[in-house]
This record gives structure tokens, sequence and C-alpha cells, in this order.
């Protein structure tokens, strides 16, 4: 038996063996296709002799059959395992053959196979990497070994050859492929996992193509091929089985692809949607976060805005508060003198009458002395006579302005008020600066030159640019003043000198009860020195106001330590805004120990912690129940620094203070409930306590939540 094979054009790196099963004596021929592709390797020689050798021997043993009137050729599959025949002296195999590579005839060429059976291998490296189209293939032709003409063989076994038809898969079209089977006289199948089944009728007998396989009968032929297309009925069957479970294992793949497809739609669509609503909300975050930074900048410019408010607020109230005082107090001077004017003018009217009588009876006894306007040296014009007309007297003065001109003020009134208000539709500061050093120096020099003293007892310089040269006129001028009580100087543009300054000149006061110098820049330094001095020299003062003087601890720790530990007469005093912190409040305990007279104490807005607050409830409780009224306001005490005011102003020791104000003070919603629930006072409580002010009887404790 010989075999022809061939390797297509396109195939590269093949590997094809040939084992032979069964030796005879035969006469092998092979034949092979050109190629252009590079040459496999030579088969081995040794391999081939050894082959050669158990032919010779199995030739010697075999049985001549008679040789059949016609020989056909059919393409079959080969089942997995051929029947067995007969026991084979050698059943192992022997490689007979082996090529490998591209097409070539130094290694694809023909090979004599001993025997009528053989095993043909075949392996290929895949697709070559990269290359799909170039996957098979070999074809390969078996010959009896009895044909000795070999004339033409290799292009009758191309023109053989050329029958099989390359289909591709992609290009697999039932209908084309029916039409070309019909064409050629083709039988047309389809076969399992893709598998095309092309079979062509009997081709014509090749030469010497007539002989029956070597060592058999035809009569064992057709036993053999009986029971071959019994094994291959099986196998169709199978296969057809197979085809069947093939066909409804697609189905339902094809079914749960296309519930995935849909599956996977539809997540598709959720996931946009999603998509599109996490957009929207992410459009929606970022609006809101940019609202809510512009509302948060609109509501620090709000807060700083009312704190500002809140600080001049304070500083209004506290001067409304001493100017209705005052006004009070000059309403009933003003009716005592109208009282007092009213009597001295029935008194001179009785007075007019009697020096009418008299001039009367002059005339009536001829005297030769006219009376003219005679007044008898036992009568003398009452008191309060003398009073009126000082009252009444007008001492003008000419002051220079800050707008470059020149106004007449009357400096003989008890009162004297700088503080113009010519138009209410400016602020009170813009209004009324109108007045600066040289006008207070104008004042004194024209009281001098008249020789006449000061008889103010009230000077209000407010918002005036009087600064550290107006202060020192005012101490050259009043120095030594009885008459002046009250000396008004906010927001006076003075500093570290002006304070200074005044100081010396509240030591020589010995009627000032009231002096007020707040926002004006003195610093730690302006209260020292003179200042400190004159007010520990003054006996009379009943009200200090240094309200946002920028003292900070310093400042603070030098009067509590100096004069105000033991002021005989200071009933007030008022350190508002002036960055103090905890540290200064062991220095006001200290001072509230030992000065016993003070009744008011403001300390609102500044820095005060809750460790401050609970140093000033031991000053409080040290103080004895002096201090009346006290004023913590806009500080940072929090809840625990308003728990421990709030237990010391229910407590024993706390019941003479009447006024607690512990407002804006960082406490909060909850903190607020918790203390209002210790005090016993609620917020769901009667009308009267549902605000700030928590009422104790008369006593005012205020608190809120801020």
């Amino acid at each position: 038996m010989s075999v022809s094979y061939r390797v297509p054009a396109f195939v590269e790196g093949v590997h094809f063996t040939i084992r032979p099963t069964k030796v005879g004596g035969a006469n092998a021929a092979a034949t092979e296709s050109p190629g252009d592709d590079k040459e496999a390797e030579p088969a081995l020689e040794g391999k081939e002799e050894e082959a050669e050798a158990e032919a010779h021997d199995a030739e010697e043993d075999a049985e001549e059959e008679q040789e059949p009137d016609q020989a056909t050729a059919e393409v079959v599959e080969v089942p997995k395992r051929a029947p067995e025949v007969f026991t084979h002296p050698r059943p192992n195999s022997v490689q007979l053959h082996e090529c490998f590579g591209a097409t070539g005839k130094a290694c694809w060429k023909r090979c004599k196979v001993p025997g009528d059976y053989a095993e043909f291998e075949f392996s290929t490296d895949g697709d070559g990497g990269d290359k799909p189209d170039k996957r098979w293939g070999v074809l390969a032709l078996v010959l009896p070994a009895t044909s000795s003409d070999d004339t033409g063989l290799q292009e009758k076994v191309d023109e053989f050859l050329g029958r099989w038809v390359e289909v591709e898969r992609d290009a697999w079209d039932e209908v084309r492929l029916r039409a070309l089977c019909a064409r050629h006289g083709w039988e047309f199948e389809w076969m399992q996992w893709d598998v095309l089944k092309l079979s062509t009728p009997a081709a014509p007998a090749l030469p010497g193509d007539s002989a029956e396989p070597d060592g058999a009968s035809g009569a064992e032929a057709r036993e053999s091929c009986a029971r071959d297309l019994a094994v291959l009925k099986d196998e169709e069957q199978r296969v057809a089985e197979a085809r069947t479970r093939y066909a409804q294992t697609a189905d339902e793949l094809e079914r749960d692809v296309a519930a995935k497809q849909h599956e996977l739609q539809t997540a598709k669509s959720h996931a946009e949607e999603i998509q599109k609503v996490c957009s929207e909300l992410e459009k929606t975050r970022s609006s809101r976060r940019s609202l809510l930074q512009d509302r948060t900048a609109a509501l620090q410019a709000a807060q700083a805005r009312a704190q500002d408010l809140e600080e001049e607020l304070a500083g209004t109230e506290a001067e409304l508060a001493t100017a209705a005082t005052e006004l009070q107090r000059l309403e009933k001077e003003e009716v005592e003198r109208a009282t007092e004017i009213e009597d001295a003018r029935q008194k001179l009217s009785e007075v007019q009458m009697e020096i009418e009588t008299m001039q009367a009876r002059a005339q009536t006894s001829r005297s030769t002395h006219a009376v003219v306007d005679f007044l008898p040296c036992s009568l003398s014009l009452p008191d309060a006579v003398s009073k009126m007309a000082a009252a009444d007297a007008v001492m003008p003065v000419s002051l220079p302005t800050g707008a470059g001109t020149r106004e007449v003020l009357d400096v003989g009134y008890p009162v004297l008020n700088l503080q113009k208000l010519d138009n209410p539709q400016v602020s009170i500061h813009q209004c009324a600066q109108r007045y600066g050093s040289q006008a207070i120096r104008s004042i004194f020099e024209k009281l001098e030159e008249r020789q006449s003293q000061p008889v103010f007892e009230e000077l209000n310089l407010s918002d005036n640019y009087v600064g550290d040269d107006g202060a020192a006129y005012l101490k050259d001028g009043l120095k030594g003043n009885k008459a002046l009580k009250r000396l008004l100087m906010p927001r006076a543009a003075m500093r570290t000198a002006g304070f200074q300054s005044i100081g010396a000149l509240v030591g020589t006061c010995p009627s000032l009860e009231m002096l007020v110098l707040s926002s004006n820049l003195a610093d730690a330094a302006g209260v020292e020195g003179d200042f400190s001095a004159g007010l520990g020299k003054n006996k009379s003062l009943k009200s200090l106001c240094l309200a946002a003087c920028r003292l900070n601890n310093a400042g603070v720790q030098h009067l509590c330590a100096g004069p105000l530990m033991t002021h005989p007469a200071l009933e007030h005093v008022s350190f508002n805004y002036n960055r103090l912190e905890d540290e200064v409040c062991s220095s006001v305990c200290r001072m509230l120990a030992t000065n016993t007279r003070l009744r008011y104490l403001e300390l609102c807005g500044n820095s005060i912690g809750p460790a401050g607050a609970e140093e000033l409830v031991k000053g409080l409780s040290a103080n004895k129940g002096n201090l009346q009224k006290l004023g913590l306001a806009q500080n940072t005490i929090m809840q625990r620094g308003c728990t421990a005011l709030c237990k010391h102003f229910v407590s024993e020791k706390g019941k003479s203070l009447e006024y607690l104000d512990l407002r804006h003070n960082k406490v909060g919603y909850y903190g607020c409930v918790e203390i209002r629930a210790m005090l016993k006072k609620p917020m769901d409580d009667d009308e009267s306590n549902k605000g700030w002010m928590i009422n104790f009887g008369e006593r005012q404790l205020m608190l809120n939540a801020h």
C-alpha cells in the first residue's frame, strides 16, 4: 500500500505522521503537490528501513486473493477503533514517516506502507499565531501497492484531490452549497459541530487499483465493509441524536442569550436613568452648596453688622439712661427756679408799690429834695431776685467750628452742650463733630478775659474732635472747679495723653460725679500714671464709663489693683468691649472682695470664657451681697459658665443680685433648656418667662440660646 498526500499552499507549521499496524508485502508509491512555503524536516531514514524489513517478512506469509473486476473508492468516516481481523504478532505501532512544515518535495513525498492498514496522526499549532485562515490541512491518498505504472500519477492525484471543495466557515450558505453539490453530483449533509461533510460518487479507478486488499478474500472484505457500515450507521444515528440535542441546546442558548440581552438592555436603561438622576442630584447639590455659601456669607455679614449695632445700642442706651436721669434733675430744678422767680416777682411788685407810696408822700410834703429811684437802706432784693438775674445773664462767646466758621455760644449757663444734632438724616457722629480743641481753648480764654469762672455743672463734648490737646485745655481751664458734676466725652478722639490729662482733672474736681470716656483709644497706658493717681484722689465720682477704650487685660488689672480697690463713692463701672479674657477675672474678684461700695459692674462684649465665669462666682461670694447688677452679655461663657452664675443667682449668697445679664454667650438651645430646668423656670412657663427675661419677683435674669 502506498500513500500520497498533499499539503495546501496556505498551511504552515503542520505535523503529519504515518504509523502502519499490519505487515504485508507491497510496493508503495506517494505523490505530493508542489508548494511555495519553507521546507519541513526530513523523515528519519532509520525508521523507514525498519518498517521495510517488517513488511518483507509479512509478504512471505500473506495469501494471494482474487482480484476484483472493478475497483471502487469511497470516502468514509473511519471509526475511532477498527474491527480486529487477526491477532497481530507485533501490536505496537511503528512510525513509518513524519512530515512537518510547509509544502515542498524535500519532505512531503511518497512512502511505502507495508501491510494493508495504517494510522494517520495529524497535529497543528493552531492558526499560526494571528492567521485564522491557516488552520487546516493535509490530504492523503492510499493506493494499492500492486500498481506499477506511475505514469501521470501525480496529475491524476492532483485532479482527484481537486474535486474537494474548501468551504470557509464564515461563508457557509446552505442554498449556495446545495446548488454547488447538485452541479457536481455530490451529496450534501450537515454534521455535528459545524463540520461539513461532502461525499462524491465513486471515482473512476486509478491505474493498478483493481486488486483486493492484501491478505484478505472478497467475502471477508464484504463482511468487514458490512460491519463498518453498521458501525457507521450507528455513528450516524448517534450523530443525528447529538445534532438534535445540539439544536435543542442551541435553541435554549439562544433563548437564554435573548433573555440575557433583554436583561442587559434593561440594566443599561436603568443605569442611564440612575446616571441622569445622579447628574441632576449633583447639579442640585452644587447649586445648593453655592446658595448655602452665599447665605453663610450674608449671615456672617449680618452678624457682624448686628454686633456693631449692639455695641452702638449699648453705648446709646447708657447715654440715654444718663441723659434721662439728668433731664429729670434739670426739670426738677427748673420747676424750683420758676417757683423762686415767681416769688421774687411778687416781692419786687410789693417793693415797687412801697417806693411809689414814699415818692407820693415826699411830693405832698413839698420836700426840696426830689426822690428819684430812692431805695431805703433797710430794703434789699431777696436772694431769689439775685439768682434770677444771674440765670438770665448771657455771656456770649464766639467759637471756631470744624467747618471754618465761627458760632456764638452762651457759656454762662450751667449746662454746656456741644453735641449739636443739626441733621437727623445722618449719623450722630457726622452731625455732631463740629468743635475741636481750638473751641475748648477759646471758651476758657474768653472767660479769663472777662475775669469769670466757669459755672458749668454739666459739660457735654460727645462726638467732637477734642483730641489730646483739647483734654489738656480742659485740665487747665477746669482745675479746682467745684461746680462741675458731669463730664461727657465719648468718641472725642482722645488717646493716651488725653486720658492722662482727664485723670489729673478728676483729681482736682471735688464735686465730679459722672465721667464718660467711652470709645476713646486709651490702651492700657492711658489709665496708668496721672489717670490712676487722679482717680485715687477723687472722693466724689459715682459713675465711670470706660467702654470700648481698648484697655485689654493689663489696663483693667491695673485699675482693679489700684484706685477701684478702695474708692469710697464709685457705684458704677463699665468695662464693656475692652477685649478682656479669663485672666482678668481674678483681679476683678479681688477688687469685689474689697470694694463694698460698687453696685453695678459691666463686662459685656468681651472674651470671658467658662473659667472666668467660675472665677467671678468666687468674687461675688466674697463681695457679700453688695453688688446688685452684673452685665456679662456677648462673651463666650457657654453653658458651663452660665450654669455656675445661675446657681449663684438662685443661691442664698446671690439673693442680693437684682440683675444678671447672660445673653449671647453661646449656650445653645438645649443648654438653655437645661439651665432653665435647673432654675425651675422651663420654656413652657407663663408668658412672663418665655423670652430672654426670667423674672424672680423683682429680680431679673437675662438668658437666651445663642
